[in-house]
């Protein structure tokens, strides 16, 4: 019998210098099997930190159906994808698979000729997908396919909302009501101050939240970038004003510290999140052997506006580059299909797979949150587009929001500065997602 040992050690780390002031030192790994090549195919995949056990369970699963092929796991940080996905470019290094947060990750690279279009195999695949691509053309589509789905909603501590006698949020509540609830979880208890709302560390995403329920997704259009600019006003005046949340100076440092940790502390009345944070609360409710009784409730929405749900879709691509093409899209085919969502719906995520068996299993994987169903609240889709210039133009803008936050600059800075960022960033044809490689240099030399 051909034994394949699914390793899990540590065999690469590799000390970088972040080039920040204070001089430290990022450490990261790449996981190896640890195995003698038997004669197999063993494909090598690629995925960022926060997906390593979503990635395992697939792998074990679809090798025990595909004896003659093995999955070695290459899990790196998210800051560390560029370099890897070079390194492929170069031929410095293997890769047959790659996994991505969002359908603008794979764009770059499609255009760099680095990962493959799937247009021959998907010929013959039968697919059960919602709508899960936006762009402004769709020529990127068949270079990836998604096989999971991040809905949003509203956690809220049901035990604070109990002893504050308030009604429990309501699909149709507005962004005003979310505000107004805030205001009134918040108080002094005992020794205990508690926050109707939760905030983040100000160079976190979650500020732009609120502007995606209303459709905004891409701050190189000009009303999204309005309603962008809406959402930091809004989540200013949430702390600054209504004194609902913890003040974003006060954030600083402790990114390390997930929402959901702070959340489970039992000082945070609300805060909005993916689907992915019903999976971390329960689990660490199991462990530390918890009592806190939560729920979820829909995303509020802006009066007058019309409601966006959110839905952006994790995908698999393709190198161009492997020797195992028809081995590699079996995989991608496998954790893209029905098997691979119901493992994961089983987890407790939402498999971009949507039928009605798959769907069922996901609403029966927990028994808290009460209301999954809430997670498919209807409303057209509002999702992270594959654009060039995206990241770039998201990266921009939150480099300044952070400023605004942390009461550094106000908000018509802000967006004089990013309105001229984003025109220069319109006039570079290097994508700033390589120019940090030696190749992105050479080219401006």
């Amino acid at each position: 019998m051909m034994k394949r040992i699914y390793g899990i050690f540590f065999l690469i780390f590799l000390l970088l210098l972040t080039g920040c002031e204070n001089n430290k030192k990022t450490l990261y790994y790449i996981q190896k099997e640890d195995s003698v090549a038997d004669g197999s195919v063993t494909l090598e995949v690629f995925a960022w930190e926060e997906e390593e056990e979503n990635l395992r369970i697939l792998s074990e699963a679809f090798m025990k159906e595909n004896a003659d092929i093995s999955i070695n796991m290459n899990i790196l940080p998210a800051s560390e994808y560029s370099q890897q996905m070079m390194g492929i470019k170069k031929g410095m290094r293997t890769g047959d698979v790659v996994l991505f947060s969002n359908v603008s990750e794979p764009v770059v690279w499609i255009e760099k000729d680095v990962l493959q279009d799937l247009a021959p195999w998907l010929e013959n695949t039968e697919e059960c997908y919602e709508t899960w691509y936006q762009g402004e053309d769709e020529k990127y589509i068949s270079y990836m396919r998604p096989y999971r789905k991040s809905k949003w909603a509203v956690y809220y501590n049901k035990d604070l909302f109990d002893q504050r006698g308030i009604p429990y949020p309501q699909n149709g509540w507005t962004w005003s009501d979310y505000a107004q609830t805030a205001e009134r979880l918040t108080g002094q208890v005992g020794l205990n101050r508690i926050y109707g709302s939760l905030s983040y560390a100000p160079d976190n995403k979650w500020w732009r939240v609120p502007a995606r329920t209303a459709g905004a997704n891409n701050p190189l259009n000009e009303k999204e970038l309005q309603l962008f600019m809406e959402a930091a006003k809004w989540c200013y005046e949430l702390t600054y004003d209504l004194e609902a949340q913890v003040p974003y100076k006060d954030r600083t440092g402790n990114s390390g510290i997930s929402g959901e940790e702070i959340f489970l502390e039992g000082n945070t009345g609300m805060f909005f999140s993916g689907d992915w944070s019903a999976a971390i609360l329960n689990q660490l409710i199991l462990e530390k052997k918890l009592n806190i009784s939560y729920d979820i409730a829909p995303m509020p929405r802006w009066e007058e506006e019309p409601f966006y749900s959110i839905s952006d879709a994790a995908v698999v691509a393709m190198t161009t580059s492997t020797a195992h093409k028809d081995e590699a899209y079996a995989f991608i085919q496998f954790i893209a299909g029905a098997e691979g969502a119901a493992l994961l719906a089983q987890r407790g995520y939402i498999p971009a797979w949507n039928s009605e068996k798959i769907r069922k299993l996901y609403l029966d994987s927990m028994a808290q949150p009460e209301h999954l169903e809430y997670f498919f609240v209807e409303g057209e889709v509002s999702s992270v587009p594959a654009n060039m210039g995206y990241a770039e133009a998201i990266d921009i803008m939150e480099d300044e929001i952070a400023f605004y936050l942390l009461q550094e600059q106000d908000l018509q800075k802000c967006m004089d500065n990013i309105r001229a960022a984003l025109k220069f960033l319109d006039t570079q044809e290097c994508n700033t997602q390589e120019c940090n490689t030696q190749e992105c240099m050479d080219e401006k030399e």
